[in-house]
């Protein structure tokens, strides 16, 4: 297995592991971080993206619609760790 698919199979798993608090608090950290230079980021819809621009989020924090973000975020988080851990 390439070192991605690695990264994108644990993202995955960590994902579903995630508790609806787990999801929020890192939601609401998207509020205040600027994720625009990330190219992993831009890679999302661009209503995604104008939502976190704003102050609050449109639904609930277990949504679907947030899966994607949590995945860059949990994609960008396994890159420096190495290949042992992944």
């Amino acid at each position: 297995m390439k070192r991605q698919e690695a990264i994108n199979k644990l993202s995955n798993i960590q994902l579903k592991n995630l508790s609806f608090e787990e999801r929020k608090i890192q939601l609401e950290t998207f509020l205040c971080d600027n994720w625009e230079n990330d190219n992993e980021w831009m890679k999302l819809p661009t209503k995604i993206r104008e939502e976190f621009k704003g102050e609050t989020l449109s639904e609930e924090p277990d949504s679907k619609r947030y899966d994607e973000p949590l995945l860059v975020w949990l994609r960008d988080r396994l890159n420096p760790v190495t290949n042992v851990y992944i």
